[in-house]
């Protein structure tokens, strides 16, 4: 495993260079190549590869994931909360407001995904894109 550092502009909080360089998002400087969390629902039946491929995308530099709580009906965010921890230093973007519906589309809920996280997070939601902060 590599040393955990301080992120910088070049590399992310455990060292690894950032694909793509570096950007903005929610005032923090992150990888510009992010993960989407979306297609992890599909290795439902296999954990540890899930669980591995989160992993890995740390040891690439990845350090920004979107997810949302209705992936998986909450399964995503769960792997997301096992395999990834604060020393990664990861950015995680959850969409709040919306839930799954029976024709697998989302219709607006109570927003409830930042606190199935359980630890410190700091909001970006689409809110903040219409005012321009945030995104």
């Amino acid at each position: 495993m590599t040393s955990i550092s301080t992120p910088s502009h070049e590399a992310t909080a455990t060292g690894a260079p950032r694909p793509a360089g570096p950007g903005l998002l929610a005032g923090r400087t992150v990888s510009r190549l992010g993960y989407g969390a979306l297609q992890l629902e599909r290795l439902h039946g296999d954990r540890s590869a899930a669980l591995a491929l989160l992993r890995r995308a740390v040891e690439l530099g990845i350090d920004p994931i979107d997810t949302a709580q209705f992936y998986g009906n909450g399964f995503v965010n769960g792997l997301i909360l096992e395999a990834i921890g604060p020393e990664d230093g990861f950015l995680v973007a959850s969409k709040v407001g919306a839930a799954p519906t029976q024709a697998d589309r989302a219709r607006c809920a109570p927003p409830n995904g930042p606190k199935n996280f359980g630890r410190a997070l700091r909001p970006t939601s689409p809110v903040s894109a219409s005012t321009g902060s945030g995104w």
